[in-house]
């Protein structure tokens, strides 16, 4: 984005920039989340193919 346009411009040029930017947080997290019920899920796997 070049650096000389005002908050104005900007507010104008990108009007959902703040939205994106929360969506892309979520999408983050919710990636984050789902990595981590892999893991566990895989821990449990794991765990249990040694009881038998």
């Amino acid at each position: 984005m070049p650096a000389n346009l005002t908050e104005t411009e900007n507010s104008r040029e990108y009007p959902l920039k703040e939205e994106l930017r929360a969506l892309c947080e979520l999408i983050d997290s919710i990636r984050v989340d789902f990595l981590q019920t892999s893991m566990l899920v895989n821990f449990i796997q794991d765990y249990l193919k040694n009881l038998k």
